[in-house]
């Protein structure tokens, strides 16, 4: 597991955990302080992790978001995820969909 910690005069201002599995990366969170939200910190660490992980060829990273957090949505479409598969955990949160990043879907399904 990995935990990348983004700080701002000293403090705490965000962070994301990844799990590293055989061909892929899981992002299990990202969070970001209230008073740093929409200030471009989640994005850069996104970006972050996807500059690290293009240095390993042809991996994938996938984040599980609820069907009912249309900002995580709309935050992982923005930054190049797409929609793989809803999956479904637990009736108590409704269904979660699995967003999947891949380096080879930039280059139409190729990795040179």
């Amino acid at each position: 597991m990995a935990i990348l910690v983004v700080e701002i005069g000293g403090s705490l201002a965000g962070y994301a955990v990844l799990e590293r599995y055989t061909k892929s990366f899981e992002l299990h969170r990202i969070a970001v302080y209230p008073v740093f939200l929409r200030c471009g910190l989640g994005s850069l660490m996104v970006h972050s992790i996807k500059q690290r992980l293009s240095m390993r060829g042809p991996v994938k990273i996938a984040a599980d978001v609820q069907e009912t957090n249309l900002r995580a949505q709309q935050f992982f479409r923005a930054l190049g995820f797409k929609v793989r598969m809803p999956i479904q955990r637990n009736m108590k949160y409704g269904d979660i969909y699995r967003f999947e990043f891949t380096f080879a879907d930039l280059l139409g399904g190729r990795f040179c």
